[in-house]
C-alpha cells in the first residue's frame, strides 16, 4: 500500500514540478527552472511514466529556447518530438515543432523553419488551436518570405488570442510579433505589440515580458532615428541586465538580421 501511495504521489509531483519550472521562466529564473524540469524528468523515468517524461523533455526545450540557448536544444527536442509522436500527444507535438522552428530560424534555415511551422499548425488544428496556435502563427510571420503572408499570420495569431488561448501564447506570440515588426521596419507595430504584452502583465509585471517589450520599444525608437542618449543607455543597460539573468535577448533578432 505504501509503495502504491508513493508511486501515485510521484505521478502527481512530476507534472507539478515541471509546471513550477514553467513559471520560473517568466521571472527569468532559468537555472532553477531547468533544475525543476530535470528533477521531473528523473522522477518520470524512475516510475516509468512516458507522458510525464515527454512533458519534462519538451519543458526543458521550451526553457532553453525562451532563454535563447538554442545550441543546447537539438537533442532534447528530437527526443521530445519522438516521444510525443509515439504517444500521439499532438498538442505537445505542435509546441515542440514550434521550438524546433525557432532553432532553425536562428541557424538561418528559413525553409526548414517554414516547414516545421506548417507541420506544427497542422497538429495544432487537429487538436486545440488555443494551446499553441498563436505561438505558431507568430513564428509563421518570421518564416514566411512575403509581407502579405506575414501580415496574414499575425492577424490569425491575434484572432486566436482574442478568442481565448492558453496564457503562454501571449508571451511567445508578442515576442515573435515584435521581432517581425522590427525586421520589417514597422516601428508602430513593434510599439503596439510591446504595449499589448505590457498590458497583459500589468496586474503582475514579469521580467521576461518586460525585457522583450521594452527592448521592442527602444529598438523602434532607434529605428525611427528618434533615440536619445538616454534611450541608447537604457537599451544597453537592459541588455546587460538580461544577460546577467541568463537571457540571450537578442539571439533571434540578430539571427534574423544576418
Amino acid at each position: 500500500m505504501e509503495l502504491c501511495d508513493a508511486a501515485g504521489l510521484a505521478r502527481i509531483a512530476v507534472p507539478n514540478r515541471a509546471m513550477m519550472g514553467h513559471c520560473r521562466i517568466y521571472v527569468c529564473d532559468f537555472d532553477a527552472a531547468l533544475d525543476d524540469m530535470q528533477q521531473a524528468l528523473k522522477t518520470a523515468r524512475r516510475i516509468g511514466n512516458s507522458h510525464a517524461e515527454m512533458f519534462a523533455l519538451q519543458s526543458t526545450g521550451l526553457c532553453l529556447t525562451a532563454a535563447g540557448r538554442h545550441d543546447e536544444t537539438a537533442e532534447i527536442q528530437a527526443e521530445a518530438l519522438e516521444q510525443a509522436r509515439r504517444l500521439k500527444a499532438r498538442r505537445y507535438e505542435a509546441i515542440i515543432l514550434a521550438l524546433c522552428a525557432e532553432r532553425a530560424l536562428v541557424a538561418g534555415r528559413a525553409a526548414e523553419a517554414l516547414s516545421l511551422v506548417r507541420s506544427g499548425l497542422e497538429a495544432s488544428d487537429e487538436t486545440s488551436p488555443g494551446f499553441a496556435g498563436p505561438i505558431l502563427f507568430g513564428l509563421l510571420a518570421l518564416a514566411e518570405p512575403s509581407s502579405p503572408a506575414q501580415e496574414a499570420a499575425l492577424s490569425a495569431g491575434e484572432s486566436l488570442l482574442a478568442k481565448g488561448a492558453v496564457g503562454h501564447n501571449h508571451f511567445w506570440f508578442r515576442r515573435y510579433a515584435i521581432e517581425s515588426a522590427l525586421c520589417a521596419g514597422d516601428w508602430d507595430a513593434a510599439d503596439r505589440h510591446a504595449k499589448a504584452l505590457l498590458q497583459r502583465t500589468a496586474p503582475e509585471p514579469l521580467s521576461y515580458s518586460s525585457y522583450f517589450a521594452r527592448r521592442g520599444q527602444l529598438q523602434a525608437c532607434v529605428g525611427r532615428g528618434a533615440a536619445s542618449e538616454s534611450d541608447a543607455r537604457e537599451l544597453s543597460e537592459l541588455r546587460s541586465r538580461a544577460a546577467a539573468a541568463g537571457l540571450r535577448m537578442d539571439a533571434l533578432g540578430e539571427a534574423m538580421r544576418q
